[in-house]
Formats: C-alpha cells, sequence, structure tokens
C-alpha cells in the first residue's frame, strides 16, 4: 500500500512578479545610527504578491503506519531537505526524504533513553536533533544523532537560573533562550510581572548555561498567588526570538513593526522596520471571543471544574490594547531570509486567540498573509498562505508545514513559491 500522498493543487492568492527574487519590491531606505546600527525601513503600502503550489503532502486520511501524522509538533529540514517531523501522538520523531518517503523513526513513549511521556517539539542543527519534551513529567531536552541514536537528555528547569530551550547552533556555539520569572517571594497577588528571555551560549552535552550573548524583556503577566499566573488580556502582543542557521538572533516585543538582528555575540546590528497601517481592537472582538471559548465548552462533555475553567479562559482578558498586534510570527530560512506573519491582517483575529487560550486548533478558515524578507532585511513579498496550513519551516523557494483538512486530518505540506 501506497502511504504517501502527493498532490498537486491549484495555486493560492497572489500573482507572479518576475523571474528575480524580490523583483518588483521597492526598496527600503537604510541608514545607520549612531551606535552603528543598521535602520532598514520597508517602503510604505503593498508589496507584491508571490504564487504558491502545492508539490508534497505527506499523511493519510485512515490507517496507522509510518504515514499516518497525530498531532504534529514541529517540522524542520536539513541542509538536504530531509524532513524532521516530531509526532506528538506517538511521541516520536519521523525521518522523510525530501521526496517524502519515510526512512525512520526514534523516540516513543515508555521508559528508557530517548523515551518520553510528551514530545512539544524536534529541532535540527547539523547532524543533530535536539528534542523538547517531557520524561517522568519532567521537561527535558534530547539529543539523537540524525540516525536515530541516543546523544543525551538533560532538565531544561535549570532551579534559580531559569528554563533553557535550544534554538540553534552557529560555528561559533550552541544557543538557547533562558526564560526566568522574578521570584515569586517578591511578588503579591495582583501584581504585573514581566519575565526576562534571555539568549546564552549553552553546552549541548548537558544543558549547562554559558555566556549571556542578549537579555530581552518577556510578556508581562499578573500573579495570582503560589506559583498562578493569570492570563493575559487578549491582543496581548508576544514578544519572540528566531535563530538563523548562520547564528544570527531575530528578536520582536511583537507590537509594533520592529525587529532586531543580533549577530551570534548577541551585538544588535541591525532593525527591520515597516510603516504600516494598524488595525483598531474594538469592544466586539472580545464579545466574539467569550462566545467562541463558551461553545468550546459546551461541546466538551461535562466534566468536575469545568464552569470554572470556562470562566477562568475569558475572566479579566478584555483587551488593553489600542491596536491588534502587528507580528504574529517569525520563521528564519536557511538561506538567510525572515518570513514574517502579519497578525493584523487575519480576516478572524478571534479565532487565534481562542486557540492559545484553550489549547486546541479551532477552525481556521481564512488564509494568512506572511511577508519575506531577504537576508540584507528588505522586504520582498507577501505570500497568503492557505486556511488550515501552518508554516514551520521557509526560505525563498519553498514554505512547509501541517496542513489540517476539514475532519482534522494532519498532512505535511511543503509549497513551493512561483515568482
Amino acid at each position: 500500500m501506497n502511504w504517501k500522498v502527493v498532490a498537486v493543487l491549484p495555486f493560492f492568492g497572489g500573482w507572479n512578479i518576475g523571474s528575480c527574487w524580490g523583483g518588483g519590491a521597492p526598496p527600503p531606505t537604510t541608514v545607520t545610527d549612531s551606535a552603528g546600527v543598521e535602520i532598514v525601513l520597508g517602503a510604505p503600502g503593498k508589496l507584491p504578491g508571490v504564487r504558491v503550489k502545492e508539490e508534497l503532502r505527506i499523511g493519510v486520511a485512515e490507517g496507522d503506519g509510518p504515514y499516518a501524522l497525530n498531532g504534529v509538533r514541529s517540522v524542520a529540514t536539513t541542509s538536504d531537505g530531509t524532513l524532521v517531523v516530531a509526532d506528538g501522538g506517538s511521541a516520536t520523531v519521523r525521518v522523510y526524504t525530501a521526496d517524502g518517503e519515510f526512512i525512520r523513526q526514534f523516540g516513543g513513549k515508555g521508559v528508557g533513553s530517548g523515551a518520553t511521556d510528551m514530545l512539544q517539539s524536534a529541532g535540527v542543527a547539523g547532524d543533530t536533533v535536539f528534542v523538547v519534551a517531557s520524561s517522568a513529567g519532567r521537561p527535558v531536552t534530547i539529543l539523537f544523532d540524525l540516525g536515530g541514536g541516543f546523544l543525551t537528555s538533560w532538565p531544561r528547569n535549570r532551579g534559580d537560573a531559569g528554563t533553557v530551550s535550544l534554538l540553534g547552533r552557529s560555528d561559533r556555539h550552541w544557543v538557547g533562550t533562558v526564560l526566568r520569572f522574578p521570584d515569586p517571594s517578591t511578588l503579591r497577588p495582583g501584581d504585573r510581572m514581566t519575565y526576562s528571555l534571555g539568549v546564552h551560549a549553552v553546552d549541548p552535552r548537558d544543558g549547562t548555561i554559558g555566556e549571556r550573548l542578549a537579555v530581552r524583556p518577556g510578556r508581562s503577566l499578573t500573579f495570582r498567588g503560589g506559583m498562578d499566573l493569570e492570563s493575559p488580556p487578549i491582543f496581548d502582543p508576544v514578544p519572540r526570538i528566531q535563530a538563523a542557521v548562520d547564528g544570527r538572533i531575530f528578536y520582536t516585543a511583537g507590537d509594533g513593526y520592529d525587529i532586531e538582528v543580533l549577530d551570534d555575540a548577541g551585538v544588535l546590528v541591525r532593525r527591520i522596520r515597516r510603516d504600516v497601517e494598524r488595525a483598531g481592537v474594538t469592544p466586539d472582538l472580545f464579545e466574539s471571543f467569550r462566545t467562541s471559548v463558551e461553545a468550546f465548552f459546551e461541546e466538551i462533555p461535562p466534566y468536575p471544574g469545568k464552569t470554572e475553567e470556562m470562566r477562568r479562559v475569558t475572566q479579566g482578558r478584555e483587551p488593553v490594547v489600542p491596536y491588534l498586534p502587528v507580528i504574529g510570527g517569525m520563521i528564519t530560512g536557511s538561506d538567510g531570509s525572515l518570513w514574517v506573519e502579519r497578525g493584523d491582517l487575519a480576516e478572524d483575529p478571534v479565532a487565534r486567540e481562542v486557540t492559545l487560550s484553550v489549547g486546541e486548533m479551532m477552525d481556521d478558515p481564512d488564509p494568512r498573509t506572511w511577508e519575506v524578507f531577504d537576508r540584507t532585511g528588505a522586504a520582498v513579498a507577501t505570500v497568503r498562505l492557505p486556511a488550515a496550513f501552518e508554516p514551520h519551516v521557509a526560505d525563498h523557494e519553498s514554505v512547509t508545514g501541517v496542513l489540517r483538512d476539514d475532519r482534522h486530518t494532519e498532512y505535511v505540506v511543503r509549497f513551493r513559491l512561483r515568482w
């Protein structure tokens, strides 16, 4: 039986802009400030659109086996295009060729080296696969080679030092984020607190935190007492950090269109900015959010505390920001490109807020808009990706991620950009 599905679909949105990458996009204005930081200011207005065409689909609607996907947490690629998929349902890492043929899988639930309770993601750095998971109820990082051989594992929680998450590796060192919350003993219920998001060199052998390369503010939350944090108001901007394969680090506070680019030593070398019109937050958006959450819980069978949990999801979540966050996500490409999701252009901005709040993928019928930048920070195009598609890997040639159909069957899909 042939388990792999390869399909070619009609074009989705956009139009050709010529054979040259970035052809047709207005050039940015670039200046250097007194600190030597390059400021790349994109020209106002719309960017040229680019079509996408599906060229690969991995998955099956029914059955089991290595092509049946359930709860895909992440998709990564190696330098030769090999696909590394974290399948949450089986808690395995699955490896496929660039053409979608299954090669091997490793990890899985159980006990012993490399086993997990819950798989969160799998990334690739050179010939190493680094997995974020839970083992025996504790958050851990597990390293494998591409052949599935277990290398090492270590706890992500490092006590007072914070929680470590690997981002990737440059020629100089492995890089990770270190999340640190204020000491709860210094807080009172109702206090607002902001966690710090540090970027450090990390020893991949045991998770030892090394040199601090940079530190940025994280999200601001309300302290309830003990270890309890109140969910933030809806549409609060989310700070994001991504690492490129060349070691560069991209950070945004998520509010305005302002992205910092740091080199692999943590030095700020560039800021990418675009002048865009802001979409306002209106009272009816919160009412729509509350109605959607209530509808979600109504479909769930009764259980103790269900009403309290529903109230907790909506209580105190009224938006406090006047505008929708501009940036909804970032992806760094292996070719130095940067993809930025325009969260403020969502046709239904409530759907994602509900998904984040209840931890379940809500029906999202609308395509999402991403803007593509080359390695110099120049904005070159807009890409409208199909509905129910979540991108994980992208460059100027293709974008790969997870597509869910109307029966919630999952596929790993690659779209080719038609410049």
